[in-house]
């Protein structure tokens, strides 16, 4: 409802048009009633040829209203003022007007005539042909005093000479006292114009809307009303004469069999001439009812058949779907050929018969009705497949791979495929135990695989078909990654007569979980649940040794073997044997005595360490009271026991003898009375098993059997250039008495080149002659060992490798050990700006010196690559003439010239910072630790021998 309120001009245009409408017609109306009874109306229309052919005749319409009404008589309350004043004029005996029909009569006429021809033009003047809807006060003030004075007359001459009983000056006054609404006056200003038109402005679908156009003029049997519909298209004349249209006429339009289209404005036009026209109001036509609904396409395919399916439905009150079209790719699709089968909306499926690749495309189901169509899409076509990307998975975990499939219609066959070479792909066996709860989905397959190993690292893909045709997805590899546990810090403790064995276990967070521990005994698996008690623990909860009740038969070389899915590896030595005791020195003391120093190594500890004295042969050893004033001094503190004999005559004519007792037995030493050149002759007599092979973790021996076993298989046509290298390589005299590899490796043992800590000279030595199978000899033993070699671990992500080449020759190289290794790395650290721990060590490479690799994150690479001369002065301090970043080589300039290196325990350059010291002590543990870490890769395929000719080559 409109709230709108009106001005006071609408509202006195409003009830001026309410007195046009409403009360001028009912004095003419009272009057035709005088003169002219409604049963003898049709009598004398027919008796009046003007109203029945000329211009002045009625039209069908007026007609119509004359004739029909309650008992077959006209109504006269349903004339308005343009019939009633045909009427009046034409078949009433009523005088004619002063001024005749048709023309405005003069203020001093005022017979009924006059009246009657006054209402004629006071309407049309202020109603029917208004050009405002508006009227200003003044001027309604004057049109409502001449419309009761109109009024007054008429009254006069209906009711006081004739007897009729309407009040028309009553309903004028009500009229003016009235206050109109908004709705009121947009009705009667409709109405006001020469010819309006009415009808309903919603319609249902497939029904018939009916206008009427009422034409405000009393000549309007003189003109000809025609229809107009617009729309979107524009504004287009009606033709009635159409079958749309049947029944129509100038006052009344019929359309017929609503559709959508049929939704649009309607208006009529009143032609007075060609170019006079009046336009009526618009009514605009809203058809009720909505298009068809349509849900989804589905598709099926079974027998060789693709089936397309539809289901539509028709909303109420709406119309009923007339038709069903098919298109593919956007062109129509002729469902009489034998291909197709159904289609129609008498169905609801459309049959692709034998469908094949060229049946791929874009089909769509149309379906129709009065108020328009409706469509749904689908694509039929060859499916699509992807998996994801490369992935990286960890040794013996559980995984899952997902694949995503897209096929229209859905796929008669999906296959999971694995391939080594990334080239020839095989199925694979869902069903087997590695992949037990895979699926072949035909939207989401998944392949699970079960304990992760090396197998399972290749190439796989999806095959999907279906009826239209079939597709590989894309290809993936599957990393698999991790490494074998690594053992460190060996321990013994012994406990009220047991003693447990320990190792630190250890595994990287992308490894798996250790599964299982063994311990062996001079190779000798133990088996600790079968040994009564004798063994205990062994295990992954606990993978420590304790050995009951230990004794001499429990000695003997302990190892423990730690085992994950990739791998097992192996601890170093624990030897559990006799005590076994060194003479380390013996000074003399302050006094003119003797202090002599001894080292006991022992696994278990010793339970008692005693000293005696024997005075002469025949006599027993005693133990000596180390309170005595002339041992004062003596100790029998483990591992280094002291004697101290102040007196020179005991020390002279006695012997001296150091016991020492462990759980598996005793080891003791015996110190002679003869002083030769101011030494003490040592004799061991009953020295314990573990001695300098235990002191060297077994290394002195396997480096000599490694030494035999090359020399064995040195080729014997290649001494002659085994001897030039050994000359021009190494600044030692020629042994013109060598003539085997054996004699010339004991030779170089001699001059301190080949140690059981470094294999690099004997590495350089083997690829110089082009022994690449015997180099693999000294590579296992440095690695079993951790001994010096060279070698080079690929860069982690984001890293990269950098080589920095020492001026030092291979006889000092053994010399650079760990903290010469630290150096180089805090000076590099310090001139690019990051931590120690930024740089990472990954191994040595062979050249006339030998290159220290080193990897650097990327954005500390490129600070190398802009070194001020400054800073490569410090490299330089470090004997670092250049170093290489990929095929980039930076020189360092100021590098001054080496002074020649002695075979020396130690061995200085003169104002350089570093120091290459001796040392027995073995490969760092942080290199050992990352090249385990490498070997155990999968990209360790090529043998290492290769690996490092091939930087000797480019080097």
């Amino acid at each position: 409802m409109n709230n709108q309120t009106l001005s006071e001009k609408q509202h006195n245009f409003a009830r001026i048009a309410i007195v046009c409408l409403d009360i001028l017609k009912l004095p003419l109306q009272d009057t035709l009633n005088i003169f002219i009874k409604p049963k003898d109306l049709d009598t004398h229309i027919n008796s009046c040829t003007s109203l029945c052919t000329g211009n002045t005749r009625l039209n069908p319409e007026q007609k119509k209203k004359c004739r029909n009404g309650p008992n077959g008589e006209p109504d006269y309350k349903q004339f308005d003022v343009t019939l009633c004043y045909k009427l009046i004029r034409n078949v009433c005996s009523l005088p004619e007007p002063q001024n005749k029909w048709g023309n405005k009569p003069n203020p001093t006429h005022q017979d009924i005539s006059d009246d009657i021809e006054r209402i004629r033009e006071f309407r049309n003047r202020h109603f029917a042909h208004a050009e405002c809807a508006e009227i200003s006060d003044n001027e309604f003030n004057d049109l409502w005093k001449e419309a009761e004075s109109i009024i007054k007359r008429c009254q006069i001459y209906t009711s006081a000479n004739n007897g009729c009983r309407q009040n028309y000056k009553q309903m004028l006054k009500e009229i003016y006292r009235t206050k109109l609404t908004f709705e009121e006056y947009t009705s009667v200003k409709e109405r006001s114009s020469a010819i309006y038109i009415m009808g309903e402005e919603e319609v249902c679908y497939e029904k018939t809307a009916h206008f009427e156009a009422v034409v405000n003029l009393e000549e309007d049997y003189l003109l000809q009303v025609r229809w107009k519909k617009i729309d979107s298209h524009g504004c287009k004349k009606i033709d009635i004469d159409s079958t749309k249209y049947k029944g129509s006429n100038n006052r009344e339009l019929f359309v017929h069999d609503l559709c959508k289209k049929d939704e649009a404005r309607y208006r009529a036009v009143l032609s007075r001439s060609q170019n006079n026209k009046i336009y009526s109001n618009e009514v605009y036509l809203r058809v009720l009812g909505e298009k068809p609904f349509l849900e989804d396409l589905k598709v099926t395919s079974e027998n060789n058949e693709v089936k397309i399916h539809y289901q539509f439905s028709v909303p109420v009150k709406s119309p009923n779907v007339t038709d069903i079209q098919w298109e593919k790719n956007g062109s129509s699709l002729d469902l009489k050929n034998s291909k197709y089968l159904g289609g129609s909306y008498k169905e609801n499926f459309l049959i692709i018969k034998c469908p094949e690749e060229k049946d791929s495309g874009s089909y769509t189901c149309r379906v129709i009705n009065a108020a328009g169509s409706v469509t749904k899409k689908t694509v039929l076509g060859i499916p699509s497949a992807i998996i994801e990307a490369n992935k990286e998975i960890v040794f013996g975990s559980n995984n899952t791979l997902k694949g995503t499939i897209t096929s229209c219609p859905s796929p008669v066959k999906v296959e999971w495929l694995y391939s080594v070479d990334g080239l020839t792909f095989l199925p694979i066996d869902i069903n087997s135990t590695k992949h037990h709860g895979s699926s072949v989905d035909a939207t989401s397959p998944k392949l699970l695989i079960s304990d992760a190993d090396l197998s399972h690292q290749q190439y796989y893909r999806i095959s999907v078909k279906n009826l239209i045709g079939e597709c590989t997805s894309n290809k993936m590899f599957l990393h698999v990654i991790g490494n074998r546990p690594f053992i460190t810090s060996g321990r013994s403790c012994l406990i009220d007569g047991s003693i447990n064995l320990s190792f630190n276990i250890n595994v990287s967070e992308e490894s798996p979980p250790v599964e299982s521990v063994k311990w062996t005994k001079d190779g000798r698996e133990l088996k600790i649940e079968k040994s009564g008690g004798k063994y205990s623990g062994g295990n992954v909860d606990d993978p420590s040794l304790t050995i009951d009740s230990v004794n001499e038969y429990d000695a003997g070389i302990y190892r423990l073997k730690a085992i994950n899915p990739v791998g097992d590896a192996e601890s170093d030595e624990i030897i559990l044997g006799t005590p076994d005791i060194k003479f380390i020195s013996n000074d003399k003391t302050d006094d003119g005595g003797v202090c002599i120093r001894m080292k006991v190594i022992s696994i278990p500890v010793p339970r008692c360490i005693k000293w005696s004295i024997k005075k002469n042969n025949s006599e027993p050893f005693q133990q000596i009271n180390v309170n005595s004033p002339e041992y004062k001094g003596t100790s029998h503190d483990f591992p280094c026991p002291v004697l101290v004999v102040k007196d020179k005559a005991i020390l002279e004519k006695c012997s001296f003898k150091i016991e020492v007792q462990n759980a598996l037995g005793i080891g003791e030493i015996t110190i002679t009375d003869k002083m030769k050149s101011g030494q003490i002759h040592i004799e061991k007599m009953e020295s314990g098993d573990v001695g300098t092979f235990y002191d060297g973790h077994g290394a002195r021996f396997s480096f000599a059997k490694m030494i035999a076993k090359i020399a064995d298989k040195f080729p014997p046509d290649k001494i002659g250039m085994l001897k030039t290298l050994i000359h021009s390589s190494f600044r030692i005299e020629e042994d013109k008495k060598a003539a085997s590899a054996g004699e010339y490796f004991c030779f170089l043992q001699k001059e301190n080149i080949l140690t059981p800590t470094d294999v690099i000279p004997m590495q350089y030595i083997l690829i110089g002659t082009e022994c690449v199978e015997l180099e693999r000899i000294c590579i296992e033993y440095a690695k079993k060992h951790r001994a010096v070699y060279f070698f080079e671990i690929p860069a982690d992500n984001g890293y990269q490798n950098v080589h920095f080449h020492f001026v030092i020759d291979l006889q000092s190289l053994p010399h650079f050990r760990k903290e010469d290794e630290r150096r180089v790395r805090e000076t590099v650290a310090n001139i690019v700006g990051c931590k120690i721990d930024d740089v990472g060590v990954k191994g040595y490479l062979s050249s006339s010196s030998f290159f220290l690799v080193l990897s650097f994150k990327m954005i500390y690479v490129n600070k190398l690559l802009a070194l001020k001369q400054q800073e490569k002065d410090e490299l330089s301090k470090l004997r670092i003439d250049f170093f290489k970043v990929g095929s980039e080589t930076v020189y360092v300039e100021s590098l001054k010239d080496p002074t020649k290196l002695k075979n020396k325990h130690k061995t200085k350059y003169p104002d350089q910072q570093l120091s290459l010291e001796k040392s027995d002590e073995p490969f760092s543990n942080e290199i050992s630790e990352e090249y385990g870490k490498f070997t155990s890769s999968k990209m360790m395929n090529t043998p290492l021998t290769n690996f490092f000719s091939k930087f000797v080559q480019l080097y």
